[in-house]
């Protein structure tokens, strides 16, 4: 799947091939609709948020909207096809946003008003 991966800090983010996550224990895997940049992203790629514990190669990206594809092991609450919003991924070990992302525990939650496809 294609995803914006960013190489080195302070270096130019470039679009690349990345493996497709699978969902673990707990974990969904969502299409991602709609993201954004997090300024936590902007700090990452500087190279100026060493709490975040990135390395890179890294896909950076936190904040989604989307629709579950897939769930995994010990999951409730979600299943295919639910449209989503959260806050998952891009620090530490964890991959950022792409395609599609896993979460690790709950990472999205259901909107209380109708996620529309974008015109």
């Amino acid at each position: 799947m294609r995803a914006v991966l960013l190489e080195e800090f302070g270096g130019p983010l470039t679009v690349a091939e990345v493996r497709k996550p699978v969902p673990g224990p707990g974990e969904v895997l969502v299409g991602v609709a709609a993201s954004g940049v997090n300024p936590l992203d902007t700090k990452i790629r500087a190279g100026k948020a060493t709490h975040a514990r990135s390395r890179p190669p890294a896909v950076l990206g936190m904040d989604l909207a989307g629709v579950v594809v897939k769930v995994g092991p010990q999951v409730s609450g979600f299943r295919p096809g639910d449209r989503v919003y959260g806050l998952t991924g891009g620090v530490g070990d964890l991959q950022g946003l792409a395609r599609r992302v896993g979460g690790r525990g709950r990472p999205t939650a259901r909107p209380r008003t109708r996620v529309t496809d974008p015109a």
